[in-house]
């Protein structure tokens, strides 16, 4: 398989992939307006293994590659007998990117909404002057808290 073959393997590999992980996305919307946890762990454990081979594909493009060159620049100069190929796959691949990206972008939108909710809910719950151990960002604080008040245990437990 000559290099230009190989590109054009590689690229579809990468299109595959794409369309894949556009797909998880779609599927994470839903999750994150009605669905448990559990389920989006599920999600991210497939979009870790897409990303994984996101990753050697690309390692592999990078070194067949002309370093210091765009997909387009490399066609324009070389003129390789699949250059319409070539040309389809890159705006192929453009195309999915920016979809995902606008997936993932409605996604961390949903995400941080619901983190918010989650720590306004939770500021209800904590006694006034006590620092919230919740952040919306996703972390938790840490502080050092003793023993809970007698008072928020049940005696019959």
């Amino acid at each position: 398989m000559n290099d230009h073959s190989r590109w054009s393997a590689l690229l579809a590999g990468q299109a595959d992939l794409l369309v894949k992980m556009i797909a998880l996305e779609e599927e994470t919307t839903p999750l994150l307006l009605e669905g448990t946890a559990a389920a989006l762990q599920d999600l991210n454990f497939g979009k870790e293994k897409l990303i994984l081979q996101m990753q050697e594909l690309e390692q592999e493009r990078q070194e067949i590659f002309p370093q210091g060159l765009t997909l387009r620049e490399y066609i324009a100069k070389e003129n390789p007998e699949n250059a319409r190929e070539l040309e389809e796959l890159r705006a192929r691949l453009w195309r999915l990117q920016a979809s995902l990206r606008r997936r993932q972008k409605i996604n961390r939108l949903m995400l941080k909404s619901n983190l918010s909710f989650v720590e306004n809910a939770l500021s209800v719950f904590t006694p006034a002057g006590e620092e919230q151990l919740y952040a919306a960002g996703g972390k938790i604080q840490e502080k050092e808290r003793g023993p809970f008040p007698a008072a928020l245990l049940d005696d019959q437990a």
